[in-house]
């Protein structure tokens, strides 16, 4: 019996904001019209989807980013190419990935703080300002960014079209 060839997997990472999921999107698109059978893990859907009763403190975040990991390698056993867009800002996780799948590649989706802060959809950064959020990944929870990404992205300009991020990151 033939076992299945193990799928690529996408790890866009990067700070909440910073165009993970948009990005992922369109990866997926240009993706699947090429013919690829797809999944796109999104941290924030993963979390409603598995239930978020584990909550955001570090060792709760810590222990989502493994098991978007452990979710991932299962996909990719499947033979599916994955893209999974999600904070999970951890050297480890990162590292067992790399040992774990053959065609791991990881995009650092790189943003500056002010622009975090313009474009703050979720309330996050201005939450923590007014003390009304806390446990936010590289505010007051240390992040460990990506020291070698297979890409990085630096997303701060406005833009609709990101066609430019993706022939990009196909080309890995």
């Amino acid at each position: 019996m033939q076992s299945l060839k193990q799928g690529k997997v996408y790890w866009i990472t990067g700070y909440a904001g910073a165009g993970k999921s948009t990005i992922a999107r369109e990866l997926q698109k240009s993706l699947q019209e090429s013919g690829k059978l797809t999944v796109l893990v999104d941290g924030d859907e993963f979390r409603a989807i598995v239930g978020d009763s584990i909550g955001y403190t570090p060792e709760a975040r810590l222990e989502n980013a493994w098991r978007i990991a452990r979710f991932c390698k299962f996909l990719s056993s499947q033979g599916l190419t994955v893209i999974a867009a999600t904070v999970s800002l951890y050297k480890e996780v990162r590292q067992w990935m790399r040992s774990e799948i053959n065609d791991y590649k990881v995009i650092y989706v790189k943003v500056t703080s002010d622009t975090l802060h313009e474009r703050d959809q979720k309330g996050l950064y201005s939450g923590v300002i007014t003390g009304k959020v806390k446990n936010v990944s590289g505010i007051d929870i240390t992040a460990e960014e990506p020291v070698n990404p297979d890409l990085i992205l630096e997303n701060n300009q406005k833009k609709h079209d990101f066609s430019d991020f993706t022939n990009l990151i196909l080309k890995l």
